[in-house]
């Protein structure tokens, strides 16, 4: 999954607030690449944490919901504002 450098801080959130209540709540791994400063995104890597199934897709697919959706809230609020 690619995001935007811009939203890369929301996403982590202060001390990783976000990140690690995003992990408990879709019992994920989540890894961001390291910045790259030839891109405007950043990797994001989400894996399951049942190591014996080799990743349960259905948490991974709860974290990308989850993502989605704040990433839909964030996105009317970077649209504010940059019109005013």
């Amino acid at each position: 999954m690619l995001i935007p450098e811009k939203l890369v801080a929301f996403f982590i959130g202060s001390k990783g607030r976000a990140i690690k209540k995003l992990m408990h709540d879709s019992n994920t791994d989540i890894i961001v690449s390291p910045e790259n400063k030839n891109s405007i995104f950043r990797g994001v890597k989400i894996t399951g944490k049942n190591k014996i199934i080799k990743g349960n897709s259905n948490n991974v697919l709860r974290a990308f919901s989850i993502i989605y959706r704040a990433f839909e809230d964030k996105k009317f609020v970077f649209l504010e504002k940059n019109t005013s």
